[in-house]
């Protein structure tokens, strides 16, 4: 792991994605990456950004470190349109970004057309709804909020599937912005919140620069979910799996 040596240098923060680079999707943090986080959060901050919500953060990642001091650490749901902070043994949320009910509603109409549209390509079974507002972000789950991994792992593994519809999305919605994340998923949310924006917030908040920040996620990628954090000039590492990521930290912390 000696090529990132570089990246690591007077890094005062590292901001993680959640799915497929901290963990697999949906699935429990491992206790593995838990240890390895808590270390890393004795070094540095350390923050998570997702296009996840706030529940599914609780459930799949927070749930992992029980009733310990998280004050290293800083919650980021919706790509970062949500900020949460560890004070007084709670989670406060310091900020959010939400979109407008009206144009909510909008997307979400414009989502059931485009899924109709491509019916042949998401098949009639869906594990619990394709659709779920999250105020400051729409997500499409392309086989529904519960599919297992085994089902979403094999469904789109090169993104062409979420192409074609976040191209539909693009030419219906141009007011907004589209992202592809996780294994089956599109994120829908207003032009300017991408993750970069989130991460632009969250080092605003914490008073650091650019410079004092390393950006590690899973698709980097130019049409991936985390791509729009590279054009901010930030330090970052493009990750396999969790594995990959667990290998990098352990050379980090020289463990």
């Amino acid at each position: 792991m000696e090529k990132y040596q570089e990246k690591f240098e007077n890094k005062k923060i590292f901001i993680f994605d959640l799915d497929s680079t901290l963990a697999e999707s949906k699935q429990p943090l491992s206790h593995v990456m838990m240890d390895t986080l808590r270390k890393l959060g004795s070094r540095v901050k350390v923050a998570v950004i997702t296009g996840g919500s706030y529940e599914q953060l609780q459930k799949q990642f927070l749930k992992a470190f029980g009733s310990t001091d998280l004050s290293f650490l800083y919650i980021m749901p919706t790509n970062g349109n949500r900020l949460y902070v560890y004070e007084g043994g709670k989670w406060v949320k310091k900020y959010e970004n939400n979109i407008d009910v009206h144009d909510r509603e909008h997307i979400i109409s414009i989502l059931n057309f485009v899924a109709k549209s491509h019916q042949n390509m998401l098949g009639d079974k869906s594990f619990g709804p394709r659709i779920e507002d999250r105020m400051s972000q729409i997500t499409f789950s392309a086989l529904g909020q519960e599919a297992p991994v085994e089902a979403k792992s094999g469904w789109d593994r090169d993104m062409s599937k979420r192409r074609v519809i976040a191209e539909d999305l693009r030419r219906l919605l141009p007011n907004f912005a589209i992202g592809i994340g996780g294994m089956t998923s599109i994120d829908i949310t207003a032009l300017g919140s991408d993750k970069a924006a989130g991460v632009e917030r969250l080092l605003t908040y914490l008073e650091l620069s650019i410079n004092d920040a390393l950006y590690i996620g899973d698709a980097l990628e130019d049409d991936g979910n985390d791509a729009s954090v590279k054009r901010l000039g930030i330090d970052w590492i493009d990750v396999e799996n969790p594995d990959h990521t667990t290998r990098i930290l352990k050379s980090f912390l020289n463990l």
